[in-house]
């Protein structure tokens, strides 16, 4: 009776083994699934058996912005040496750390604008010169101030416009506008346009890429200029706009 009690007992605690047993293996297997999945850097993907190893890592070496600078200036200076047949290194004299958080360069974004106005008798307002955008855009109201009495046309399709921070417009108007774009020399430029009409647009006017290659007008940002070759070449004023 005793060595069949004891063989149960023996058999429950090989079971209750076998289940721990089995239970430090899923365990093992899930440390080993995290390990791979969540512990790899995504900058260099260097694997870190513990998160904060990978924390100090991305602190200490690939977001440290001393760091970053040094090895970029070590590229810089091993493509001074390079020799390519019947090619030339030009390094570029600009800066590329102008910001203190290089990841977030594209956060200050820039526009150019030049003068122009819809009617001779109006004053000058900003516009802007945009190249990525394919169609020439006005803001009703500033339609409004500049123009009393237009010609509104419908089209039949509405479109739909998404700016930046993801607001929509609606635009099923445009008009034929005749845009006067000044110069130093108390000359005019003179283009005539379709251009869309949409509300609350936060620059007063875009011209689009179209007009700009239609128009051959060449930009200068160096020197804050443009040429508008198709009218005898009237050189324009930009202004850069941060």
């Amino acid at each position: 009776m005793l060595n069949i009690q004891k063989k149960e007992e023996a058999y429950e605690l090989n079971q209750e083994q076998e289940l721990k047993d089995e239970k430090n293996e899923e365990e093992a297997v899930n440390i080993n699934h995290i390990t791979e999945t969540q512990n790899d850097c995504c900058s260099c993907c260097k694997t870190f058996l513990f998160n904060n190893k990978l924390h100090k890592h991305v602190c200490d070496e690939c977001n440290n912005e001393k760091l970053i600078k040094q090895k970029l200036n070590k590229t810089i200076q091993k493509l001074k040496s390079v020799k390519l047949s019947g090619s030339t290194l030009i390094r570029s004299i600009a800066s590329p750390f102008p910001y203190v958080f290089i990841s977030y360069d594209f956060w200050n974004w820039r526009y150019i604008t030049a003068l122009a106005k819809l009617t001779l008798t109006v004053k000058e307002e900003p516009i802007c010169f945009n190249t990525g955008c394919i169609m020439s855009l006005i803001n009703r109201s500033f339609l409004k101030e500049q123009i009393s009495d237009i010609l509104i046309k419908w089209i039949s399709l509405l479109i739909v416009i998404w700016e930046l921070r993801t607001e929509i417009h609606h635009c099923d108007k445009y008009v034929i506008l005749i845009i006067y774009l000044p110069d130093n020399n108390d000359q005019l430029a003179i283009i005539i346009k379709e251009v869309h009409i949409i509300n609350n647009l936060k620059v007063k006017m875009l011209v689009d890429i179209n007009i700009l290659i239609l128009e051959n007008i060449s930009i200068m940002l160096s020197s804050r200029k443009a040429i508008v070759n198709s009218c005898d070449d009237i050189e324009l004023s930009l202004t850069v706009i941060t």
